[in-house]
């Protein structure tokens, strides 16, 4: 290829790349079928940059590992191994694109590396584009018809490049990304306001409370099954899944639409045939609402700790009714 025409093609490709990044993280407001057609032309244009820079695997071998060399090959590298479990766990979950392939083991595995390797491509991806973006820009620049320079204009790109550096490590330590990427969800370390009925969001829209449920959200909405697992707290579900339930109002038709499977599972102190009866009269209104399919219930009588739940039966039951699913 000529080398003019590939270095016009070079940084046009990254930008559509960072661009469908941005798309793609957007899951929730395009839907799954935008995002698993965005998600395969990512994939084209990821070959298309490899096959581009493939003088870097030519090179890295070569030459002295400088400690800035080191850092930039490490992330490159780090990159790369996400990408790939991204895309690769994007195939084997894809129902319309890749449909084809008929994938039906590993889903949940598959679901585990799509979210992780999703945050971690994205923070190396900025890492990435941070650490070459002189060198873009060099090129862009090139690619456009000359003009004289401007101290000023470089000045103002500059501070607007710092800004968004500053304000992407705003949002990674305000936002707690990183137990996104270690995959840590913990609800009772979580900032969760109970709904207040507002009814703002319509049913389906943004919350008006501004806490840690975007993160539920996000993953309810990634998800193709809900289990609603909890311990009996006075004949009812605990406070901490109740609040979560709740602002299930701001995203029900979307819940509604995927038509997703559910489960019980429950463990009580009390061994009365009675014990789950309101609990689970909850579960199967939720079901129906939201137009869930149940998959089962497991509930625990006898189990008011840790250790006399391991003795039971009722952990044996939880994992054949994963192993049905």
């Amino acid at each position: 290829m000529n080398k003019s025409i590939k270095s016009m093609i070079k940084p046009v490709a990254d930008i559509f790349m960072t661009v469908l990044l941005l798309f793609l993280m957007g899951y929730q407001f395009w839907g799954e079928t935008a995002h698993e057609w965005a998600g395969t032309l990512m994939l084209l244009l990821f070959i298309a940059h490899h096959i581009l820079n493939a003088g870097w695997y030519k090179n890295i071998f070569r030459g002295r590992y400088t400690p800035i060399r080191i850092i930039m090959t490490v992330i490159n590298l780090a990159l790369l191994v996400a990408m790939l479990c991204l895309m690769g766990s994007g195939i084997m979950m894809s129902r319309h694109v890749f449909s084809f392939l008929s994938v039906s083991i590993g889903m949940g595995t598959a679901r585990l590396v799509h979210m992780a390797a999703c945050y971690w491509g994205f923070v190396l991806m900025s890492l990435h584009l941070g650490l070459h973006w002189g060198m873009m820009m060099t090129k862009m620049r090139q690619s456009l018809p000359s003009t004289s320079p401007s101290r000023i204009r470089t000045v103002i790109l500059r501070i607007v490049a710092a800004v968004i550096a500053v304000y992407g490590a705003y949002v990674f330590i305000s936002r707690n990304l990183i137990t996104y990427m270690l995959l840590q969800t913990h609800l009772d370390e979580m900032n969760i306001r109970p709904c207040t009925g507002c009814v703002t969001c319509g049913y389906e829209g943004p919350c008006i409370l501004h806490d840690d449920n975007q993160k539920i959200r996000e993953a309810v909405l990634d998800a193709d099954m809900i289990v609603f697992a909890t311990p009996l707290y006075y004949y009812g579900m605990s406070a901490q899944l109740k609040i979560v339930t709740d602002r299930f109002c701001a995203y029900n038709s979307s819940i509604t639409r995927k038509h997703m499977k559910a489960a019980l599972l429950a463990v009580a102190w009390n061994s009365d045939t009675w014990t789950f009866d309101a609990l689970e009269s909850h579960y199967r209104t939720l079901v129906r609402y939201l137009d869930l399919q149940d998959q089962g219930m497991v509930l625990g009588r006898g189990c008011g700790t840790p250790a006399m739940t391991r003795h039971s039966q009722y952990p044996e039951m939880a994992y054949e009714l994963g192993n049905r699913l």
